[in-house]
């Protein structure tokens, strides 16, 4: 599942050293919150696929992009999980997508549908957040 996020090029983003893409094409993928780290959402850990182009696929129409894994979604409960039990995140915005896309993806990839979850292919496991 896939959910939308809205950031800058002056966002704090999880992985070091990722530039943001020129496309404005990038993702962050569910990282279990680690309450053994300071209470900040710079202290979480990040994904390990950082830096990774990965290629997403809307199933219904078969649109497909790109984008740069270069934060965590910090309000994904991703699969299996119940509840966020994170406390930086606003209860809110939690939504049971593993990705979050920019703005620019999320356009592409669901024709600049509103805001929601929505089913998404990708290789690899729905976890590849997780460390």
């Amino acid at each position: 599942m896939a959910s939308v996020y809205d950031a800058t090029r002056t966002s704090t983003f999880r992985c070091d050293n990722v530039s943001y893409p020129a496309d404005d094409y990038y993702v962050a993928f569910w990282t279990r919150y680690d309450s053994s780290l300071a209470l900040s959402k710079n202290s979480q850990p990040a994904p390990i696929n950082c830096g990774q182009r990965l290629k997403f696929t809307n199933p219904l129409t078969g649109l497909s992009a790109s984008g740069v894994v270069l934060d965590r979604c910090a309000s994904c409960i991703g699969v299996g999980d119940l509840s966020l039990n994170d406390p930086t995140t606003n209860e809110g915005l939690v939504n049971g997508a593993t990705v979050d896309f920019s703005r620019e993806l999320w356009n592409k990839i669901y024709n600049g549908a509103p805001g929601d979850v929505y089913d998404v292919i990708y290789v690899g496991d729905p976890l590849q957040g997780v460390s």
